[in-house]
């Protein structure tokens, strides 16, 4: 029913706005809902606390990821994040690119930029990191257990 509601919305230039939330899960379905989760996150407009469960595979489109708690400087995402058994793919980290849009984005590279909640069930595929700085020097770093062709 919400792939008939958003092709809808593509044809007919039409925004729903926020993800369907149940038993205290955002259901991500799209990449739109995705990016929503994520910048209603950073913003703190839904809180670092909030949850969300991934209802199919996410094809980001080779795009910039801004990180799920991205240069926060406090304490991080403490929610849940359920892949549910679901890939996310495509896309790709540049600190430089990040520090472009928002100078704190430079740090705490990742997904997620700073964890203290749980991510479970999730896969990423085709992920591609770079300029990653630590003080002085550059380098990369990339954490997950079920990757596959990251590029560093």
């Amino acid at each position: 029913m919400k792939r008939i509601l958003v092709l809808l919305s593509i044809m007919l230039g039409l925004s729903f706005g926020e993800p369907v939330f149940v038993n205290n899960y955002y259901q991500l379905e799209t990449k739109e809902d995705l990016e929503w989760f994520r910048n209603s996150v950073n913003n703190n407009t839904i809180g670092y606390g909030s949850n969300a469960i991934l209802l199919s595979d996410i094809d980001l489109e080779n795009e910039l990821w801004i990180p799920i708690a991205a240069g926060t400087g406090g304490s991080g995402y403490t929610g849940t994040f359920d892949g549910a058994g679901h890939t996310i793919s495509n896309y790709y980290i540049d600190s430089d690119e990040l520090g472009a849009i928002n100078v704190p984005y430079k740090q705490n590279i990742g997904f997620i930029g700073i964890l203290a909640g749980v991510v479970k069930n999730l896969n990423l595929a085709n992920i591609s990191v770079t300029n990653y700085a630590i003080g002085d020097r550059k380098s990369t770093r990339l954490n997950s257990s079920h990757l596959a062709t990251a590029r560093m």
